[in-house]
């Protein structure tokens, strides 16, 4: 009979039984010893052939959202997936019933099959098998899952095959109670690292837009386990409307640390945005709030207030508890500590290099300039210091990590930031601030042991109107962006409906910076909101979304918490959704899905480009 446990073929009869005990005995060994539910699944589907001669073999598994959920070694049919997608918890399904309660279900074909449940139809058409067994997967007392095995002709269940597949069943049961208890393990470890990122990504502002200036920055943790750090910036404007940076460190790497740090930046927010009190006396305010309320939290702060002076450039007021001296750089690519006067003069990126710290110089002389930290002193007076930054001037704020290595002067690292500083190409701010996160420590092969959160803040001073020429929206004679110019926008969304609304302004309006218009623009802003939409409704967390054009190419990154690979199913004309990836194939030029470059992070990307038409 086709079908009948360890058939050795068409030529000759069952096998003797203790072959087939012992190839279970072997399947026993070989579970005992699996690690993952893939693996665990492919050991299924080779057993199953093997011990039963069934095509196929899956386990029915409960999600962490209350349903059941499929898994299986080999890919259904796409149809199969759209048609049965994850089972709600009261499903009557023969599987479902297999796994919830523990009913055995033995169905010999498809008469049996649809009697047993309507939907079976599509499930024997779907995957051509007319013959299943549902069997309960018992462990500690408790069922943990369903048992589906298939084969491609029909055929009754003896009571020695039906005693057989028990025993199938009894093997893999403590096998996936194993993996399935890992799972969790690594879910809760998984949604710590994501509550971490998110409390994290809340406190590293949205940068916003000011004419004449364009933000950028940059951040990475050292702590790999929880994807947090004590290290945060910020970026928002006053009650007079100047423009306030600020960049933090908060002793510590992990989650208390961000904890404080959150704390420090929501009351420092609260002391800056309605004073007109000097950099220096809001911080000496801030360390008499943070020592009265959080008595023990230490942190290091520089704060610069950047006062808009139209074509004449930005006027800088700044002070530093305890934090490195911002670096500037003047249009001619030289590159120093920011001083209190005037910033006029030129020098090449070596000498301004070697000015900033070269290795063999006094490192206590770039330390003349920090007041105490935050925390250990409060009745300290603060200095606030002056300058001016005018039109194609830079302004870097650098955490310790930046340039503090193991083994490493202090001078050493903050020269080599101020050579990559005077060399980047400032056009694109987004792309150089990448550039110098990389080129500063952390990557891949680096082995100047980075042991701290690496964050920088770049301002860079455009000059009156220039960002509403770039836009598009300034007055007959404004000074016009050059041709070849980059624009670019990186913003974290959070996960509500207004988002992709949000996300469809941000994408037109950095295409327009870029020269892209009519049906351009209304391709790259469809797109998007698809895929930020998904992210929302599916990936169900916050949403960090990158847009960078070129006169000629568009590429937006959209980014979510889930690990799940979006899929492109079979598209029904009478759905109200679905149809997002489908837009995305058929108008962007290329797209694709990609996954976080460090292994604990969480998430996946999905990304497209256009090129103008």
């Amino acid at each position: 009979m086709a079908g009948s446990p360890g058939s050795p073929g068409p030529a000759g009869g069952p096998p003797a039984a203790d072959t087939t005990w012992r190839a279970l005995a072997r399947c026993a060994v070989e579970l005992s010893s699996l690690t993952g539910l893939e693996e665990f699944q492919t050991s299924l589907v080779r057993h199953a052939r093997t011990v039963f001669a069934a095509a196929g073999c899956g386990v029915v598994v409960p999600t962490p959202e209350g349903t059941w959920r499929l898994l299986a070694a080999a890919p259904l049919d796409p149809r199969f997936a759209g048609r049965f997608p994850d089972e709600p918890r009261d499903s009557d399904l023969p599987a479902i019933r297999a796994a919830r309660d523990g009913v055995r279900c033995l169905l010999p074909d498809r008469a049996a099959a649809v009697l047993d449940h309507p939907r079976m139809a599509d499930v024997v058409d779907l995957t051509g098998r007319p013959r299943w067994a549902l069997l309960p997967l018992r462990a500690g007392g408790s069922v943990v899952g369903s048992l589906a095995l298939s084969w491609e002709e029909p055929g009754p269940f003896d009571a020695a095959t039906a005693t057989l597949l028990d025993a199938f069943a009894a093997q893999c049961a403590p096998t996936l109670a194993r993996l399935l208890a890992t799972r969790e393990e690594e879910a809760a470890t998984t949604g710590v690292r994501r509550l971490s990122t998110q409390l994290q990504r809340s406190s590293l502002a949205v940068l916003p837009e000011r004419d004449g200036l364009s933000l950028a920055a940059g951040y990475q943790p050292v702590q790999a386990s929880a994807d947090i750090g004590g290290d945060w910036y910020d970026a928002f404007e006053n009650r007079s409307g100047d423009l306030v940076l600020v960049l933090g460190d908060v002793s510590g790497h992990d989650e208390r640390a961000a904890a404080a740090m959150s704390q420090v930046r929501v009351l420092l927010r609260g002391v800056v945005w309605g004073s007109e009190r000097a950099a220096g006396e809001v911080l000496h305010d801030l360390d008499e709030v943070l020592t009265a309320l959080e008595p023990g939290t230490l942190a290091s702060v520089v704060l610069a207030v950047l006062h808009d002076e139209g074509a004449a450039g930005v006027s800088v007021r700044w002070a530093s508890a305890g934090h490195p001296s911002p670096l500037v750089r003047r249009p001619d690519r030289s590159v120093d500590l920011l001083r209190d006067g005037a910033l006029g003069g030129s020098r090449d990126a070596g000498a301004a290099a070697r000015a900033a710290g070269a290795p063999g110089t006094d490192d206590e002389g770039l330390l003349d300039d920090r007041d105490p930290i935050l925390g250990v002193d409060p009745a300290v007076e603060r200095r606030e210091h002056r300058a001016h930054l005018g039109a194609g001037s830079a302004l870097l704020l650098y955490s310790d990590g930046v340039v503090e290595t193991r083994g490493e002067e202090l001078g050493a690292g903050l020269a080599r930031l101020a050579g990559r500083f005077a060399a980047l190409d400032l056009a694109d701010p987004a792309a150089a601030a990448r550039e110098l996160m990389a080129a500063t420590g952390g990557g891949p092969g680096d082995v100047r042991g980075v042991e701290d959160d690496r964050t920088l803040l770049l301002a860079v001073v455009l000059g009156a109107g220039a960002r509403r020429a770039a836009d598009g929206t300034g007055a007959p004679g404004d000074r016009r962006a050059p041709a070849e110019a980059v624009a670019s926008r990186t913003l974290t969304l959070p996960a509500e409906p207004q988002s992709p609304s949000r996300a469809r302004q941000v994408v037109r309006r950095t295409c327009t910076r870029s020269g892209w218009t009519g049906a351009d623009v209304d391709t790259a802003v469809l797109l998007t909101s698809e895929l930020v939409t998904n992210a929302v409704v599916h990936g169900r967390s916050e949403t960090l979304l990158t847009v960078r054009a070129t006169p000629e190419v568009l590429r937006v990154e959209v980014w979510d918490d889930n690990h799940r690979v979006p899929e492109l199913l079979e598209q029904d004309e009478s759905a109200l959704s679905g149809r997002g990836l489908h837009l995305v194939q058929a108008c962007a030029d290329d797209w694709g899905v990609q996954w976080p470059t460090r292994a604990h992070d969480v998430g996946k990307g999905v990304w497209f480009t256009l090129h103008v038409t």
